[in-house]
């Protein structure tokens, strides 16, 4: 069987010379095929590198961040001598639900001691725990920038609660008392 480049060549070679404005746009479709897919597989070959260096990149920090956890919570010592393999396993749970609380010392040891203070077969729900309680990500500027046209396209301006209360959406507020929320 031949590679994806032979038989790119193979095809453009039984295409010949083309004559018609068919023949030629269907030569120029192979072409254009056949450099998306080599193009496809540089980005293959980019994403593979980029995720293998990710992943090296996280194994080192993972030491790194577990002894600093150690380190900031001596009292989880006992902990892990007590039953090594359950401790790096909740860790590394821990880090799969939540890597940013993992890479904080202290909030990790907090996870880490209700996990281990616990029995065995509710450890799992403190790694869920983690996942639960994780940060959503703010926008980005250019996130920024697309909801700030978006809410003037549609002529909104979107500051929270408070413009609800303060009467901007017309909904019978005399206006006469803006300094204070409605008693609800």
């Amino acid at each position: 069987m031949a590679n994806p480049v032979e038989e790119f060549l193979l095809k453009k070679e039984a295409l010949g010379p083309a004559t018609s404005t068919a023949g030629r746009f269907g030569k120029k479709l192979v072409e254009g095929g056949g450099l998306g897919l080599a193009f496809a597989g540089m980005s293959v070959g980019v994403a593979g590198t980029i995720a293998a260096a990710n992943s090296l990149y996280n194994a080192a920090t993972k030491t790194r961040d577990f002894n600093r956890m150690l380190e900031a919570n001596p009292h989880l010592v006992a902990e892990h001598e007590r039953d090594p393999e359950g401790f790096g396993r909740m860790f590394s749970s821990i880090r799969a639900m939540n890597p940013e609380f993992s890479k904080d010392p202290l909030v990790a040891g907090s996870f880490m001691f209700e996990a281990m203070a616990g029995a065995p077969q509710d450890r799992g729900f403190v790694a869920a725990k983690t996942r639960r309680d994780m940060k959503t990500h703010e926008l980005g500027p250019a996130s920024d920038a697309a909801m700030s046209g978006f809410r003037s396209g549609i002529g909104m301006k979107l500051e929270g609660p408070q413009s609800l209360m303060h009467g901007s959406h017309g909904g019978g507020h005399d206006g006469a008392d803006t300094d204070t929320a409605p008693a609800y």
